[in-house]
């Protein structure tokens, strides 16, 4: 309803109020167009179009919010007329109950009467209560006038109770015979006119009394008829709709200014009511005054003047209680005119605050139509021109779509000739395949002949270099020794090593092979391996470490666990091996390991082993050591175990030279049968993987009491070492293996008919410049030594 207000004010159309319909005829015009979504024109257009409905959403939220303030006051307004009936129904309930007290009073009076034995026609308040018990709910400005002539009422009520006692006493002290009158029959008989002249005089009272009590009634059907005037005249409730419209407000407001207005008249009415009542009550009081006076008269000669000034008196008072009420009736005829004023000009406020704010709000709305009206030509125009770029675009999409449906053709037509193409591909592949197959079964036997030629001709190279290989591995330096500023006296190549001693002296070394500070583990295996594997073929091979203490003979052969050493990768590659030729060969391995500690070989693998002292003893086969726990081992796992079992069980100590210092000679032994299903041979052959405890000077470790003798011991075992290869080189007749346990055990190494290589292990610094030229000269000699062409050892099963 408003919002068509507005467009008749503002003089606009249905159309123009929505041009989000336009919009969205426009959407979809363009939809039925193909390449609309490829025109990036139009959907700046209709990008623009949404703007434009949010700028009217915009002025629609704003309209809405005025309509907001504008019920706001509709419902001010309406809450006062809410207040000023609640104020008017309290007024009725108070006059009400004033009518209640009244008709107590009506029947005191007449029960006064009753005994006086004074004749008078009976009020009837019941009708009177049920008229103002049906008209509670009026409400109206004329309800306090009514309050205010009703209280004056009361008053005078109470007044007139007032007299009707004082004529009752005055009519039983005339009715009551005196003294002399009962003793003198004359005074009787003089009596009797005065009797009769006091019932004339009391007559007439009771004639005003009737005519009071008439006028009584004359005002109570009044006062109901104000009352009835005043409930139809009252406004009806508030409406519980907040969304009511203006126009409706300021026909409340005249009604209520009418009903207002009506009010008032009866108001005024009711006091020229009451100002006759009161000149009625003022004659018969004087009435009664005089018929008093003319009562009394016969009675007392002295109490005339006396009851005379009394019954004035309480005329006069009678009279100022009037005034008083007259006055207190102007104040509240005054107060409901202000009251009324103040709800006017208060009406009249908002009404022109919201006035204003409508007014604004028409002229923002029509302002934003306008600029609405221009954007949407603009944007009517920019689509025209996206209409003409479609129409071009339609052009060059049929020209496409003829394109894609030839080469939709050609696809189809290829596509048909796909699967003779690919049998054709299928077959050339499967030929070649065939091919390579069989140039592969020809390469893999020509792979098995050259593995056999080359581990023929490694062999011969080893026995023409001598079964006896030296590498030399240089640690690199510590920590410490850099903190202690030592300097490094070894320069390498390939195959040699230079060191400078002591007043400039410089020797070199030539070995097979030689491993600088910087070599890792997987490096030195490379050169390890072709011995480890050729007792596979029944060999026995011997790989020792040897040098002083501290030179990195145990990380050489052990290492860490993430770094191994040359004893765990032997075991991983015979395992390897083991597993790539399970079709041909049954393999057996078992491992023994044990100590030579103070001349003493213990078994590690024992329950007891600290406490084991075995004996080398010689057989048909080689030396072999009775009572050695030989275990046999079917996975790498299992020789790992043993491993961690064995260096639990093995002699270290801390020297001054090392920390953690071997004080016995390890030796890791391996077994291994092999036989060939085809040939149904067996080869057996044996690795002794053997890390000799450090050589070293007395002097240099410190050693004491029990180190000491461990010391000495391991000096011995490997000076023992020293003559037998030196006796080796030297081809004596006689080599000393018995002088020591070491020598005895690896008599088969050192043999004629074994593979043996030795590491020497050096330090780089200073410090050790002695015991590195013991070292390398030791491994000289080692190298020199021409042990003879090995032999395997193979036999028939």
């Amino acid at each position: 309803m408003r919002r068509k207000q507005l467009q008749d004010e503002l003089g606009l159309s249905d159309e123009e109020e929505n041009p989000s319909d336009l919009g969205a005829d426009g959407d979809a015009e363009s939809g039925d167009n193909p390449s609309s979504h490829n025109n990036t024109g139009d959907s700046e257009a209709r990008a623009r179009i949404k703007e434009l409905q949010r700028e009217l959403k915009v002025a629609r939220e704003s309209e809405q919010k005025a309509q907001e303030s504008l019920s706001k006051l509709q419902l001010l307004s309406k809450s006062q007329t809410a207040i000023l009936k609640t104020s008017m129904s309290k007024k009725i309930e108070q006059k009400e109950c004033q009518m209640d007290e009244m008709a107590n009073v009506i029947k005191g009076l007449e029960h006064k009467l009753a005994n006086a034995g004074v004749a008078f026609d009976t009020f009837n308040i019941a009708d009177a209560a049920k008229l103002s018990s049906g008209r509670l709910g009026g409400v109206g400005a004329a309800v306090s006038a009514e309050n205010d002539g009703e209280a004056e009422i009361n008053a005078m009520k109470t007044e007139m109770e007032r007299l009707i006692e004082e004529n009752s006493a005055l009519k039983a002290a005339a009715t009551k015979p005196s003294s002399k009158d009962t003793n003198t029959p004359s005074a009787s008989v003089k009596a009797a006119p005065d009797n009769s002249v006091s019932k004339a005089a009391l007559d007439n009272v009771e004639a005003e009394k009737r005519q009071l009590m008439r006028k009584l009634k004359e005002m109570q059907q009044q006062m109901e008829g104000l009352k009835s005037a005043a409930a139809v005249s009252a406004p009806p409730p508030a409406p519980e709709s907040a969304s009511s419209s203006t126009s409706s407000s300021s026909e409340e407001m005249q009604d209520l200014k009418s009903k207002l207005a009506a009010a008032e008249s009866s108001h005024q009415n009711s006091q020229k009511t009451i100002q006759r009542l009161e000149k009625e009550l003022a004659t018969a009081s004087a009435n009664c005054a005089a018929a008093t006076a003319e009562a009394v008269a016969p009675v007392s000669s002295q109490g005339p003047s006396k009851l005379e000034s009394e019954l004035q008196s309480k005329v006069c008072d009678l009279e100022a209680r009037i005034m008083d009420h007259q006055a207190q009736l102007d104040q509240h005829k005054s107060a409901s005119l202000a009251k009324e004023t103040t709800a006017d000009e208060r009406y009249a406020k908002l009404k022109a605050t919201a006035e204003n704010e409508l007014q604004k709000i028409k002229e923002q709305a029509k302002k934003a139509i306008l600029e609405l009206k221009r954007k949407l030509e603009i944007a009517a125009k920019g689509q025209q021109r996206k209409s003409a770029a479609i129409t071009g675009l339609n052009t060059q999409l049929r020209a496409q779509r003829t394109d894609i449906v030839a080469l939709k053709a050609q696809m189809i037509a290829q596509q048909q000739q796909v699967p003779v193409m690919a049998k054709q591909m299928t077959d050339k592949i499967l030929q070649r395949v065939q091919k390579q197959a069989d140039a592969m079964a020809g390469v893999v036997d020509n792979y098995k002949r050259e593995m056999k030629e080359r581990k023929r001709l490694f062999n011969l190279v080893q026995e023409l270099k001598g079964n006896i290989r030296v590498l030399c591995r240089v640690r690199p330096i510590s920590k410490s020794e850099i903190a202690q500023g030592s300097k490094m006296i070894c320069k390498f190549a390939p195959e040699e090593i230079t060191l400078s001693g002591e007043k400039g002296k410089v020797k070199t070394w030539e070995f097979d092979h030689v491993f600088d500070m910087g070599s890792a583990q997987d490096q030195l295996f490379s050169e390890v391996k072709p011995l480890v594997t050729s007792i596979l073929d029944g060999y026995s091979v011997c790989i020792f470490a040897y040098g002083q203490t501290g030179s990195g003979k145990t990380f050489t052969m052990s290492g860490p666990a993430d770094n191994p050493g040359i004893n765990t990768r032997s075991l991983q590659e015979l395992f390897e091996r083991k597993s790539e030729r399970a079709k041909e060969y049954q393999d057996e391995l078992t491992v023994s390991i044990m100590e030579i500690y103070n001349e003493q070989i213990r078994d590690l693998l024992a329950q007891d082993a600290a406490n084991t002292n075995l004996q080398v003893r010689q057989g048909p086969t080689g030396n072999f050591v009775p009572g050695l726990t030989v275990v046999p081992v079917q996975a790498l796992s299992e020789v790992f175990e043993l491993i961690k079992r064995g260096n639990k069980n093995r002699s270290t100590h801390a020297t001054d030279m090392n920390e953690h210092s071997s004080r016995s000679h390890s030796i890791l032994s391996i077994q291994l049968k092999s036989l060939n299903i085809v040939t149904n041979t067996v080869a057996s052959g044996k690795l002794f993987l053997v890390d000799l405890a450090g050589s070293e000077r007395l002097s240099k470790t410190g050693a004491e009491g029990l180190r000491l003798k461990e010391a000495q011991n391991i000096n011995k075992s490997l000076s023992a070492l020293g003559d037998v290869i030196a006796a080796r080189a030297s081809k004596a007749k006689h080599v000393p293996y018995r002088n020591s346990s070491l020598t005895y055990l690896l008599q088969d190494a050192l043999g004629g008919d074994s593979k043996t290589l030795m590491v020497a292990c050096a330090s780089p610094v200073d410090y050790n410049t002695e015991e590195t030229f013991c070292t390398l000269n030791f491994a000289a000699r080692t190298r020199s030594v021409e042990m003879g062409k090995a032999t395997k050892n193979v036999a028939q099963a």
